[in-house]
Formats: structure tokens, C-alpha cells, sequence
């Protein structure tokens, strides 16, 4: 995002004033005076970003003509670049995109030139009784990295540092991230900086367990924190039931799968059946599966013990079916690990199924 601000403002140079806030600072928990939070929020933002002084805001009005041609504080064209955006309440997005909407209206009268709201899908259909106020805008939606871009940034980083990176560690972490950039910067700084026992080591499947392990228990990440608040959330019990269910169906119709896709939580895949194609969720990756199983274990547990599930939630089967032959053994074990959790919840497996002394032929 800063290179965007750069490139603008070499591009452009003194024609526009360019500037990237984030919301992430500002806690909205409180669902009371959210207006004037924002107003004291605000202030520090503006005077960061451009040197500039608001003073005291009480209103919307006041918020509004900062950027009024006639009674702002800005002499050129303003270009806004606001990420964490859906990280505010819904009362204030709504307020935010009117206040927006009025701007391009008559923009004439306002400096504001560009605006770039990151990360909003919620944005699109915003909750507002009298209709979505920002009917202006054109979505982009960022797709994930793919898997040859992934192994391009590590090839880069091999050809300037020297050092050897294994193909099935890229492999892994693609696989494991499903390519979202935050967390495949992420893996990569823990990888190639903190947990790198220096250049002259090749960075192995080893190092990865080690490293994957550590973000899974004991390394803090503001995203993943973020994620599993938005997970404790209203909606968590279908975050919860995902674990015991992999045929719920997806659609952004439910508020539940829009709320949880919109935050980094939950994806979809398209299937088939019986010339019928349909929707159903999917963990945005099993790194974040992994996390929110480890917060939520005690009440999945308690949830499997309702609805017993033949599988761990995490188990993918990996030994399976990844050798050059089906491992019987592996599956067996699966089943009898099956049967002792039925017996130990007090299920009994065989109740009402035929005995052989009561087959007649």
C-alpha cells in the first residue's frame, strides 16, 4: 500500500496530496458515542499523514468541510487510501460512505479527488434501510497468490541471499495458506528471519515443521488474533459446525457466510451432483482451520460429542492416500479410533441391527 502512496506522489508529484490510513487503531467494541470516538480518532490521523492541524470535531458537518474547498484545511486535491475499513461499526460505515457519496455529488466543492476503501466488501451492501449510499463504486476484488508466484518471491529471495531454499517447504506453505499474501509474508519473514539458522543452512522441510508449529501455538499474529475475534462473534456456531460438516451450503445470501468470507474466515467450492451445481463452505485455509480448531476445541469436542464424526476435524488423511498405494492399515486405524470414541460417548453402534439369529430366510 505504501508503494501505491509512493508511486502516486512520484507520478504526480505536488498535484495531489496522497495519504494511507487504516482503521486498524481505532476499537469500536464500545457500542456507545461511536461518533464522537471517531471525531477524537480522526484528528491524530489527519495530522500524522499530512502535518495538518483539524481541530476539535463535534460533527458530522464539522468531519464533512475539512475537506470543503471554501472552509477545509486542504489546498490541493486529496487522494485517500483507508484500509481496515470494515474493522468500523456498521453505524459509522453507513455514515462514512453518505459523507463520501455527498463529496463526489459535489465535488466541485470538495477536495477529496480519490477514495480507495480496502478490504470492505460489506461495503458494496452496506446494512442501510434506504439503500446502498455508495451505488459509485467499483469493487476489486484481490485474488490470493498462486502457487507460481508464491515460488517466485522465494527464488528471488534465494538468488539474492544464496541461500537453498527446499521446493516441498514453498510447496507446504502454499498449501497451508492457500496462498492469502499477509500470511505467505508472514511464513516468509519467520522462515527467512527469525527462525533462520543462517545463510549458509538450507531452509528444509525440518526448519518448516519447526517453523509451522511454533505459528500454530506460539506466535502472535494480528491477523489471525483479528480473525478468531470476528469468529467469537454472533455467528459462531456455524463457524463451530463447519468442523463436524463439510456439505453446508455457502451463499452470500446468509449473513453468516458473507460475515465470515469477509473477514479472512471461510471460502467455497463449486460442486456437481446430479446436474446440479451448488455452493458449499470451506475453511479459507488450514492454517486458519488449524487456529480456529485450537480455540474452539473444547466446544467442537462438545459438539462431536452430539453428532459423532467419523474423522478428527483436522485429520486429512494425508498417510492415506498420499503413498503409492492405498494404506489399509492407516484407514483401520481411523475406524477403530471411530469405534472407541462411539463406545466411550456410550453409543452403541450395532443397536437395532440385525443379529444372525434373527436373519430368517
Amino acid at each position: 500500500m505504501e508503494q501505491s502512496v509512493n508511486k502516486i506522489s512520484r507520478q504526480y508529484k505536488d498535484q495531489f496530496k496522497v495519504a494511507y490510513l487504516s482503521m486498524q487503531g481505532f476499537a469500536d467494541e464500545e457500542q456507545t458515542n461511536l461518533s464522537e470516538r471517531f471525531f477524537d480518532y480522526w484528528p491524530g490521523l489527519i495530522e500524522d499523514e499530512f502535518h495538518l492541524k483539524t481541530g476539535t470535531i463535534t460533527s458530522w458537518k464539522e468531519w464533512l468541510n475539512l475537506f470543503n474547498k471554501q472552509r477545509g484545511i486542504f489546498d490541493t486535491p486529496v487522494i485517500l487510501l483507508i484500509d481496515e475499513f470494515d474493522k468500523l461499526h456498521t453505524q459509522l460505515i453507513n455514515q462514512l460512505v453518505s459523507i463520501f457519496r455527498e463529496m463526489y455529488l459535489k465535488r466541485n466543492n470538495y477536495y477529496l479527488h480519490g477514495l480507495a476503501l480496502i478490504g470492505v466488501r460489506s461495503v458494496l451492501g452496506v446494512d442501510n434501510k434506504s439503500g446502498s449510499p455508495f451505488n459509485i463504486q467499483r469493487s476489486m476484488h484481490i485474488e490470493n497468490l498462486t502457487f507460481d508466484e508464491v515460488k517466485d518471491m522465494f527464488d528471488q529471495y534465494q538468488e539474492e541471499s544464496k541461500q537453498n531454499i527446499e521446493a516441498d517447504v514453498v510447496k507446504n506453505l502454499f498449501e497451508k495458506t492457500q496462498g492469502q499474501p499477509g500470511l505467505v509474508g508472514w511464513f516468509g519473514e519467520l522462515l527467512t528471519e527469525k527462525y533462520n539458522q543462517g545463510p549458509d543452512l538450507p531452509i528444509d522441510i525440518k526448519r518448516w515443521n519447526f517453523v509451522y508449529a511454533n505459528a500454530c501455538e506460539i506466535e502472535h499474529n494480528n491477523t489471525v488474533r483479528n480473525m478468531i475475534i470476528k469468529a467469537r462473534n454472533e455467528f459462531k456456531h456455524s463457524i463451530i459446525k463447519l468442523f463436524t460438516d463439510s456439505n453446508i451450503h455457502f451463499s452470500f445470501n446468509y449473513d453468516w457466510c458473507n460475515y465470515m468470507y469477509m473477514h479472512g474466515l471461510i471460502g467455497y467450492e463449486m460442486v456437481q451432483e446430479n446436474n446440479q451445481v451448488y455452493h458449499v463452505c470451506r475453511f479459507s485455509s488450514p492454517f486458519i482451520q488449524t487456529c480456529l480448531y485450537s480455540a474452539f476445541v473444547g466446544e467442537i469436542k462438545e459438539n462431536q460429542d452430539r453428532s459423532m464424526v467419523a474423522l478428527e476435524p483436522l485429520d486429512t488423511l494425508d498417510d492415506v492416500f498420499n503413498g503409492p498405494e492405498l494404506n489399509i492399515p492407516a484407514l483401520l486405524s481411523r475406524y477403530k479410533n471411530y469405534l472407541k470414541r462411539m463406545k466411550e460417548s456410550g453409543e452403541d453402534l450395532w443397536k437395532d441391527q440385525p443379529r444372525k439369529n434373527r436373519i430368517f430366510i
